[in-house]
Parts: structure tokens; C-alpha cells; sequence
């Protein structure tokens, strides 16, 4: 089996009958996250703080259910035409969880690549959308811990196209898998 060179997982995490990998982890969170203007085919020079509220990130979550898993960002989304390439499982589930401001997902993956990216430090998730609409709106967004993050422009609509395991999620370090402890062992 694939999995026995490993010794440890989330907790979260269980291995089907056909040895694939089912996790759940955060996808997306409410708060202020930076974008390069080249990014978002704006100034190159300058680095845009985008605000996501609660009521994105709650559709986001209701959009992403059912879409691709990848490793890293395909360069044009995932669609038919290099899904053989790119696909590396599903999101069988998605939710908004309000107490935290998170996107959450269980996540299918159901290739070998992929359960080898995790293991080798692709375990943060990030979402990959193919429609974004931005509006230019300057403001703060308090975080739950008092702190204020001023942001340039609001989203005001994301259609997720794929959740791709990444090194370094621009939603930070949280954008990982759900683990009551550090690890379990696994047979």
C-alpha cells in the first residue's frame, strides 16, 4: 500500500478501502489576503489587499462542493481538456463554518501524486477560481482578535474552479487539514 512508508496523518484523515485519502481541511477564510496587480491585470507595482466577507466565503464554500482537487494551480483552471493531467481528487463536501470564518471541505484524493504532494509538504489548500469580480472599495476589517486590516478592494463574487494542494497558502498557515492532534498512526 502506498500509505505504509508513512507514519503519521491528521486526525481528520481516514484511508478508504481502495487506498485513497479522505481529509477535511479549511479552504477559504473571511479576512484581508494580498494580491499582486499582475495577478489581477492591474499597476505590476503594486500589491492589492482584498477583502473576502463572510457572505463570499459562505458561496464559495456552497460553489466548490463537487469541484477538482489538483497539486499546485493548473495555469488555466481544470476543465475537460486537461483534467486527465491535472485531476488529483474531489471535494465531496463543502460547508461555512460561521464561528471560525472558514470555507471547510472533505477532500477525496484519489492519486498517487497527490497523496505523495501531501506527504512531501503540499498540505496547505488553496482556491483557484476562474471569475473573480472585484470592486475598488477602501476600508478595515477587524479580525477576532482586535486587529484592524485595511483592504483596497471587496470581492463581490468568486466561482471556484478547483482546491489545489499547495506548499504556502496565501490564506496562511491555517488553510491546512482539520487535526484534533498533531497525528495518529496508521497501519
Amino acid at each position: 500500500m502506498l500509505l505504509d512508508d508513512f507514519a503519521t496523518l491528521p486526525s481528520s484523515a481516514k484511508v478508504t478501502d481502495e487506498g485513497f485519502l479522505e481529509l477535511t481541511g479549511n479552504i477559504a477564510r473571511v479576512g484581508v489576503m494580498p494580491y499582486s496587480g499582475k495577478e489581477l491585470g492591474r499597476d505590476d507595482s503594486k500589491i492589492y489587499r482584498i477583502y473576502r466577507s463572510p457572505e463570499i466565503v459562505k458561496a464559495t464554500a456552497e460553489k466548490l462542493k463537487n469541484k477538482p482537487v489538483t497539486v499546485n494551480h493548473p495555469k488555466d483552471g481544470i476543465s475537460i481538456v486537461n483534467s486527465d493531467s491535472e485531476y488529483s481528487g474531489t471535494l465531496t463536501d463543502t460547508w461555512f463554518d460561521e464561528l471560525t470564518g472558514w470555507a471547510k471541505g472533505k477532500i477525496l484524493l484519489t492519486h498517487k501524486k497527490a497523496v505523495k504532494a501531501f506527504f512531501d509538504g503540499f498540505n496547505q489548500l488553496s482556491v483557484g477560481a476562474n471569475q473573480v469580480e472585484l470592486e475598488d472599495y477602501k476600508g478595515e476589517f477587524l479580525d477576532a482578535e482586535g486587529n484592524k486590516h485595511p483592504y483596497d478592494l471587496v470581492v463581490k463574487s468568486l466561482n471556484g474552479n478547483h482546491v489545489a494542494l499547495v506548499t504556502k497558502a496565501r490564506a496562511g498557515a491555517k488553510a491546512t487539514f482539520d487535526s484534533e492532534n498533531d497525528s495518529i498512526n496508521i497501519d
